[in-house]
């Protein structure tokens, strides 16, 4: 029997779903904070000036967290 590694990798289908999510957050978070006036249109509820660039630093922020596991593929990079 193999011993298992430390940090295995992360499955294909995660890997995936991360890209996907990477893909959704690029979308948001840079339409929000470099497009402000073309995505507050598009958006589900109204957004002030504020908190529309405020949510769209957010999402990018959150876009570098994802990235770093789409990149790394591994349970602990």
């Amino acid at each position: 029997m193999q011993p298992k590694p430390d940090n295995p990798t992360l499955p294909s289908w995660l890997r995936q779903a991360t890209f996907a999510a990477a893909l959704g957050l690029l979308a948001a978070g840079g339409g929000l904070f470099f497009l402000p006036a073309a995505a507050h249109g598009d958006w589900p509820w109204d957004l002030g000036p504020f908190s529309g660039l405020f949510l769209g630093a957010i999402y990018l922020s959150a876009l570098a967290a994802v990235g770093g596991m789409f990149y790394y593929a591994r349970w602990a990079p």
